[in-house]
């Protein structure tokens, strides 16, 4: 093992320590343990609530804190270490259990989702977008009107630009270097339903 994957590790085991220190200074050593317990259950990582970073969203100040993984796991692939950083989270976004952001994401909690062995990479992630068994790379996923449903099944979409007025539902997808808004209204969902590609689309206008 070389120099790099050996500060690697060290720095990984670091990141798990400082955030679980944190937890039991603040609920006691007991109580920490069974906190730390309980998320386990439920997600692959925790928060570390003792670095909050502070962004501007929208003329707003708004807190988000970094994922850590608290255990080994694989999504799409790629190997996630127990102690690895990852997106910067807003309070009450929801990420499911074996799906993964990385360190250069960010996810807003306005109603976002991300589930079932999604990975997202490089993106931003906003206002009611839901994921689900999908890869997302350098794209910017947002929903101006959570109210409709607009599905992506079994699709690959690359170098793209589309908006819609739909609430955005991906499934088993691939997203790259794609930018998806939905303000465009009577759009339609039916033509991107079912195995598309839509490598190289440049989309701004309705779906009939």
């Amino acid at each position: 093992m070389n120099k790099e994957a050996k500060q690697e590790i060290k720095q990984r085991k670091a990141n798990i320590k400082g955030v679980e220190t944190f937890i039991r200074k603040q609920v006691g050593l007991k109580e920490g343990r069974n906190f730390i317990d309980r998320i386990s259950a439920r997600q692959d990582y925790i928060l570390d609530v003792s670095n909050p970073k502070t962004i501007l969203v929208n003329g707003s100040q708004k807190t988000f804190y970094q994922m850590i993984a608290i255990r080994d796991f694989e999504v799409w692939s790629i190997k996630i270490k127990k102690g690895q950083k990852g997106a910067w989270l807003e309070e009450g976004a929801k990420i499911g259990k074996g799906c993964w952001a990385d360190d250069e994401s960010i996810v807003y909690a306005e109603g976002t989702m991300i589930v079932n062995d999604s990975y997202v990479k490089n993106s931003r992630i906003f206002n009611g977008v839901e994921i689900d068994n999908t890869f997302v790379s350098n794209s910017k996923l947002t929903c101006i009107n959570p109210q409709e449903c607009l599905s992506f099944c079994f699709c690959s979409v690359i170098s793209s630009n589309i908006r819609v007025m739909e609430k955005a539902t991906f499934k088993e997808c691939f997203f790259n270097e794609t930018n998806i808004t939905n303000d465009v209204p009577s759009a339609s969902c039916e033509n991107f339903y079912n195995y598309n590609n839509t490598d190289g689309l440049d989309f701004f206008g309705n779906i009939d």
